[in-house]
């Protein structure tokens, strides 16, 4: 989770950010978003090993200013944030990301994208590997958001960090694009906003929280290998479990490969296997077990087969029909 070190200035002027050992000139706003400069947010920001590599794309808006970054990320890099105004983040795209409330890296949350942050709080950030990505920031004033979210003022005051949602990836998917396309009116990014805010506090915990190592929760595992099992006969997308597990799909595919060591792909050839060297135990034919498991043909087993195994199917069923008889 990145942020910038600088104060949002008047609409005439040119602006430079300064984030880690970077700085770059923003371009001017865009007249068709800009509903009030009243509000200022000033964050603080101390990063290392974190590294802009496009410009700033941002809006803003009446109590609301909304940042677009890309940024890279080496495979130590870390920061440190506090903001006297209550935001939110979202990271794009995925990477192994750590949001805690204290310096000595306990783990505050699920390892999810989203993160909202009250006012005045204090967050650490590390990035577990290098890499370039994108993250949405959403800084609101604090009467704005309470009027924007519907919720009390004492529910803004309650860190929700690191949560899975594929609703409120969507929503950020289409509010990054107007950072960038900027060719809506404000309405209609206000109404985006409102959308995402009702999904943060209102939603059920149990559609979002996944695992505090990053992974899948237990029932959300549960649910989708379950799924996948009972499945093998047939092609099954990364979108119908991502759909499943209420994730995005690449968020979805990077928590199951935390959780199972594999990707979706991999784990269900893995278990295909397991199931074609059940079968060909009970003396079905391989041609037989292929169709069964959802090998496009025999060839297709004989070849994930030995790949897995050091043997093709044929082999493997003589040897374990002659032992039994032995």
């Amino acid at each position: 989770m990145m942020a910038r070190m600088k104060r949002h200035l008047g609409l005439d002027q040119r602006k430079t950010v300064g984030l880690g050992l970077a700085n770059f000139s923003l371009p001017p706003f865009s007249v068709n978003q800009i509903v009030s400069v009243s509000f200022r947010p000033n964050m603080s920001a101390f990063t290392t090993g974190i590294f802009p590599v496009e410009e700033l794309r941002f809006l803003e808006l009446d109590g609301l200013v909304i940042d677009l970054w890309h940024v890279e990320g080496s495979a130590e890099a870390s920061g440190h944030y506090v903001s006297p105004d209550p935001r939110i983040t979202i990271a794009l795209d995925p990477l192994p990301l750590q949001v805690t409330q204290s310096q000595s890296g306990r783990v505050a949350g699920a390892i999810g994208p989203v993160s909202y942050v009250p006012a005045g709080m204090q967050v650490w950030g590390r990035l577990g590997a290098p890499g370039r990505f994108r993250h949405l920031d959403m800084h609101f004033d604090a009467r704005r958001l309470v009027d924007m979210s519907g919720v009390s003022l004492e529910q803004t005051r309650r860190p929700v960090l690191m949560l899975n949602s594929h609703r409120i990836m969507s929503i950020a998917s289409l509010i990054a694009e107007q950072c960038i396309a900027q060719d809506r009116s404000a309405t209609y990014t206000e109404a985006l906003v409102r959308a995402l805010l009702i999904e943060l506090f209102q939603a059920p915990a149990s559609e979002s929280v996944g695992s505090p190592n990053g992974g899948l929760s237990p029932s959300q595992l549960a649910k989708v290998t379950g799924h996948l099992r009972a499945n093998l006969h047939r092609r099954v997308s990364v979108r119908e479990l991502s759909d499943m597990a209420g994730l995005s799909p690449s968020w979805f595919a990077h928590a199951f490969k935390v959780s199972t060591g594999q990707p979706p792909n991999k784990w269900l050839q893995s278990m295909r296997v397991e199931r074609a060297e059940e079968l060909l135990a009970r003396g079905l034919g391989p041609a037989a077990v292929a169709n069964e498991c959802g090998f496009s043909d025999q060839s297709h087993l004989t070849r994930s087969f030995r790949a897995a195994k050091g043997i093709t199917p044929a082999s493997w069923q003589r040897l374990h029909l002659r032992n039994c008889a032995d």
